[in-house]
Formats: structure tokens, sequence, C-alpha cells
């Protein structure tokens, strides 16, 4: 526990236009006491950091010559560092310095929790992440712990589906766990180099018209999870899907099992944990575990705010992260912040976006 500790850290990403989520997001990590710090994405965002004594490294400034560097940041000033929620291009540019910066981390010997900013953290995260607790001992297996889109609780609870696995729904970018290791390093670095594809758009890339829309950060990874190429959710057609999963069984086999992909890790398995499982990239990596993180702890939008689980499980979630909301615009959260001020989870006081010019 005493090493696993020391090689943890939380981290969050921002720019100066989720400045007031940036800093609820550490008011709740100090609460913690938990080893943190924010990537910031541009000055504005360092020079608060600096003024409110939080541990910030200034993403935005690594790797000049760095030609997916520059390529971000290109995405990002094209965007105005708004809520890049809004910004197809800002968006990407803000998902490859990610990358760059959790390689970074995990080369560094950090096991590293990313956190997006509209994420409230009520309890310490290690316990469960690192398999401490016997209901998800068989995290401690896992290279990739993710949080999940999934609203059917008994789906996500289920012995064989754990975290809706083979329900298709995605699992969310919003908080993931990676540990240190070469495994990790390679799939995020592939990640990388998707985000990157997708950003630049070269003819290789297999887009409709030479135009690549229609994928973000979450959608290139939930790929990758399955093991499919770029372009197999959105672009490719049957016949071309039908080729790649021929190839994904081919170079893939030790993660199939009676046709179906990502079988449950069986080696060390805890009666009575929570389930990690198998995936593997054709050509990149031939095996990653990944788990999903259980929504009584790690809700989402719907499973919080709408279903409302904790009053009849009588468990307060570890972290609540707020998706699935009604009221935000290109320009401004507004229904996020809403939604966390309505539950008590916006520490930073009073601050009225409704009132901003123009709105």
């Amino acid at each position: 526990s005493a090493s696993e500790d020391a090689r943890f850290i939380i981290v969050t990403f921002a720019t100066k236009g989720v400045m007031d989520f940036a800093l609820n997001w550490v008011l709740h990590i100090r609460a913690l006491h938990l080893p943190h710090m924010l990537g910031a994405m541009d000055d504005a965002m360092v020079d608060v950091c600096e003024r409110w004594a939080i541990p910030v490294h200034a993403v935005h400034r690594d790797n000049p010559e760095d030609a997916h560097s520059r390529q971000a940041m290109s995405g990002l000033m094209g965007a105005g560092m708004a809520n890049l929620r809004g910004s197809d291009k800002g968006f990407a540019g803000l998902g490859v310095l990610k990358t760059l910066f959790i390689q970074r981390l995990l080369k560094d010997g950090h096991d590293v929790l990313i956190s997006d900013t509209d994420t409230a953290w009520f309890k310490d995260p290690r316990p469960i992440v690192y398999g401490r607790d016997p209901k998800y001992a068989d995290f401690r297996h896992a290279d990739l712990l993710i949080s999940t889109d999934c609203i059917d609780s008994t789906d996500d609870e289920s012995a064989g589906n754990s975290g809706c696995w083979y329900t298709p729904v995605q699992k969310n970018t919003g908080m993931m766990f990676f540990k240190a290791n070469n495994h990790s390093i390679t799939f995020v670095r592939e990640w990388e180099e998707r985000l990157v594809i997708y950003t630049t758009c070269p003819p290789e890339a297999g887009a409709p018209k030479g135009k690549c829309e229609g994928y973000n950060d979450q959608n290139l990874l939930n790929e990758m999870i399955e093991g499919r190429p770029l372009g197999s959710a959105v672009w490719h057609d049957g016949a071309k899907n039908q080729q790649h999963n021929v190839r994904r069984k081919e170079k893939c086999v030790s993660v199939f099992k009676g046709g179906m992909y990502g079988i449950p890790l069986e080696e060390g398995h805890t009666e009575g944990s929570r389930r990690v499982f198998l995936v593997c990239m054709p050509g990149k990596l031939e095996r990653y575990v990944v788990g999903v993180l259980p929504t009584i702890e790690y809700a989402n939008g719907h499973s919080f705010f709408v279903q409302q689980r904790f009053l009849t499980t009588g468990v307060w979630p570890t972290a609540v992260h707020v998706t699935f909301t009604w009221g935000d615009s290109a320009a401004y959260a507004y229904g996020k912040l809403q939604r966390m001020k309505d539950f008590g989870m916006w520490k930073l006081g009073s601050i009225n976006r409704y009132n901003t010019p123009g709105r």
C-alpha cells in the first residue's frame, strides 16, 4: 500500500475556459489530501494555479518542436481557449496534449488517475482502484480502469457483465486510472496517434470524402478497447468491418472465447470480485487488462442525479462526473454548474455565469 500510494497521482486538465470548474475540482481533492496536479493548457491557467499554490505543469509548453504538440496547439488556439466541448478541433487538440503528458507521467513511474474538471470527489479512490476493497479485488490486475455511461444498475453489477462490459454503451474517459507499465504506455501512445490522425486527417485515415468527422477522444479510445481500427465505429461499412473482425480474431486469439471478444481474466480471480477483462489491439498490443469502475462509486450524471442510487443503496459515491446534462452551451457548461450547485458540490462560492455578457 505504501508503494502504491507513493506512485499515485490524480490529474486534471484545464484551459482558462473552465477555470472555475478546475478550482472547484482542486478544492474537492485538497479536502481528501490526495497527491494531485493540474495540467494547464494556457498561460492564464498557469498563473491561477501559481496564485492558488496548485501543483501545475504547463502542458501547452511541452515539446514545442514536436509535430504532434504543434498540431495540438494549433487546434487549441483556433478554438479560442473557450469551453472546448463546443469545438471539435480544440477538443481534439486538448486530447493530444493530454495523451503526451499521461505518457510522461507513466514513464516517470506514476499510476495516473485522470479526471475531468466537472467531477466532484468525496472519498479516497485508492482502496478501489488498487483492489484493496474485496468487492473489487480483481482491479489489482488491471492496467486500465475506466468509468462508464451505463445507466442500467443491474447490468453494471452483474457478475458476467461487470460495468455493462458487453452492452453497447460507451466507456467514459472522464475518470480513468492507468497503471505505470509498458502496456499502458503503448496503449496511450496509440491513443495519441489516433487523435493526431483524426486531427490532421491524412488520406490514409480513410475518412469519407476526406472529412474526419464524428469522433472525439472518447470514441477513439472505445474503438481501441474493442480492438478495432480507427474509423470502424463511424466511417467503415459492414464489409470493411467484417474484414477487420476476421483479422482481430486471427491476431487476438487469447482474448476470444466462443466468439465473444474481451473475456474475463481468470488468472488470480477472487471469488465475488467485480471482473476485469482481456483486450487486444491487433499488431499493437496483444494483451491489456481493463476493468470498468462501478457506477455506485464512480457515478455518471444519470445514475447520480436522475436515478439517485445513493438513496436506495445508502452508498454515497467516491466521485460524481456530471455527464448527461441539459443546459450547457458552446460558451460555458451552464447546466453542469447548476447541477453541482443543486447538490452541494460547488465549493467555489457564488459564481453566476447566467449574468455573463451576451447570455
